[in-house]
């Protein structure tokens, strides 16, 4: 599985996947706070991977964040959100996706939280 993240927070453009066009959509981003939470697309198909890295918006509009062993299972199933990259971040995104904020009054049950809804911060710095 790779991840990759646009420079923006949602965006939906086209890539060439064996000659044809091939929908990809950035999704998952927000602004927060005037921050922007950039928007990323997964996938462990190794023909829109290709045509993504050999794509010529690669490394300026849209880059490669992640790799997933796919043995990983858990790994695979969570929603990656980039740019979440401290605790109160996380909170506040948490929060935006219907968590009633007294269930996050720590770090602890924020980690928790987000453990529960299968998500994973991989910019966070704890």
């Amino acid at each position: 599985m790779k991840v990759y993240r646009s420079v923006y927070y949602n965006h939906l453009t086209y890539i060439k996947v064996d000659g044809k066009p091939f929908k990809i959509v950035f999704g998952g981003g927000m602004i927060i706070d005037g921050k922007m939470i950039n928007g990323t697309f997964s996938t462990n198909d190794e023909n829109i991977q290709k045509a993504i890295e050999n794509d010529p918006r690669f490394g300026s509009i849209f880059n490669l964040v992640e790799t997933y062993d796919e043995n990983k299972v858990e790994d695979s199933q969570k929603e990656i959100v980039s740019g979440i990259t401290d605790i109160q971040s996380a909170r506040e995104y948490l929060i935006g996706k219907g968590v009633d904020h007294q269930e996050l009054n720590n770090p602890k049950n924020i980690l928790k939280k987000a453990e529960e809804l299968n998500l994973s911060f991989p910019d966070m710095k704890i």
